[in-house]
């Protein structure tokens, strides 16, 4: 069970903002446009940092499951996350970078590894898209001025980056961002990522609540991060188990 919660918490979940309470504010009305430098200034990958525990929730099929994870991320790209039974008990660890995954997977004693073409031939996405899951602003549109104008305190854009498509919803008197829906014409309907709550950790502003759904086989996934370092200042090592069975991702 735990092989397969794994790999599909890490690699399956790339397959309207009119249902998002704007937050309050009393100038909320007055502002009518968003900085989008300043939205990218608030990445949470432009800091290193160590999500210590993550709550995870799976809802497919009425079956409800929930794990632990932990969440490592050294600058540029580099994530190790660990992913645990609520008692504790290590199930799997996930190497990742753009061109890189390696998945310990300790109940089966199997090492899997890829490349970035892997991951793209397989599932259509590289490591380049974990950050949505942390709320970053990953825009790649064209033709479009630093500051971007609201209509009635939202903000709506498209932005389009290796063939898929990201339409983000961001609120334009905080300047978060309430949602992005991910756009991949080999699927019917379109991934939604919703950024719930929020917290600050050393002036450090984060995500700290994130619901997914219309995920392949997903009905819904709800991630709840805790206990976060940031800057991170320790490293990242991946420990293949020893002797165990190496399989390629195909």
């Amino acid at each position: 069970m735990y092989k397969e919660v794994a790999i599909y918490f890490i690699l399956l979940f790339f397959s309207g903002c009119s249902v998002f309470k704007i937050q309050d504010g009393g100038n909320a009305i007055n502002k009518n446009y968003v900085d989008l430098d300043k939205i990218v200034k608030k990445n949470l990958t432009n800091y290193s940092f160590y999500i210590q525990r993550a709550d995870i929730e799976i809802n497919s099929g009425g079956e409800r499951r929930t794990f632990l994870a932990s969440v490592k991320f050294n600058r540029p790209d580099t994530f190790l996350i660990s992913i645990r039974s609520k008692s504790g008990i290590e199930a799997a660890r996930v190497f990742l970078t753009n061109d890189t995954l390696l998945v310990n997977d300790r109940i089966n004693k199997i090492v899997y590894y890829g490349s970035g073409e892997d991951l793209i031939l397989k599932y259509g996405y590289s490591g380049y898209f974990l950050p949505l899951l942390f709320g970053d602003f990953i825009f790649k549109g064209e033709n479009v001025n630093d500051t971007v104008n609201c209509n009635e305190g939202v903000l709506n854009i498209i932005s389009n980056y290796k063939e898929k498509g990201f339409k983000y919803c961001i609120d334009c008197y905080s300047e978060k961002i309430l949602s992005v829906e991910i756009i991949n014409e080999i699927e019917t309907r379109p991934v939604i990522i919703e950024y719930l709550d929020s917290d600050r950790k050393d002036k450090i502003d984060y995500y700290s609540q994130v619901q997914l759904s219309n995920l392949k086989g997903f009905e819904r996934i709800i991630l709840k991060y805790e206990k976060i370092d940031v800057p991170y200042k320790g490293t990242i090592e991946f420990i293949p188990g020893k002797n165990y069975e190496q399989v390629r991702i195909r």
